[in-house]
């Protein structure tokens, strides 16, 4: 777990490195909206992926720990599951984590995990894909 905790932590300064560019400041709508979607993004997963029925990052109520590494992020966002959303806590404008039961790790396939603003529109939506692997 120190190592996954590491690679989080990695993924972090990784992403604290990052730099938007900025759009011009222009009074209108279009441009506003357009600068608050830039300034969002989901950059990395940590753990990208398991195999099907492991638990990564066990947690003590038996749930598996995810970090969602990105820019933008707010106190009020929500992690979601294949669209489904997950107990989500906000660490920083570039880290949220959030708990997946361990039995939504149980069938091997591509798993569209991302994050929302559920009081904003959904252009406040970025996605990831997590993949969950046949078990060996």
């Amino acid at each position: 777990m120190r190592i996954e905790r590491a690679a989080a932590f990695l993924l972090l300064l990784s992403a604290a490195a990052c730099r938007d560019a900025p759009l011009p400041s222009v009074g209108t709508g279009r441009i506003a909206r357009a600068r608050a979607d830039a300034e969002r993004s989901l950059l990395a997963l940590s753990p990208a992926q398991t195999r099907a029925g492991q638990v990564f990052q066990r947690q003590p109520n038996g749930r598996a720990g995810l970090a969602v590494v990105g820019t933008g992020f707010r106190p009020n966002d929500e992690v979601r599951w294949g669209g489904k959303p997950l107990p989500t806590t906000f660490a920083h404008s570039r880290l949220l984590t959030a708990t997946v039961p361990a039995d939504w790790l149980s069938i091997p396939g591509p798993v569209e995990v991302s994050v929302e603003t559920p009081s904003a529109p959904a252009r406040r939506r970025v996605t990831a894909t997590f993949r969950i692997l046949p078990p060996t």
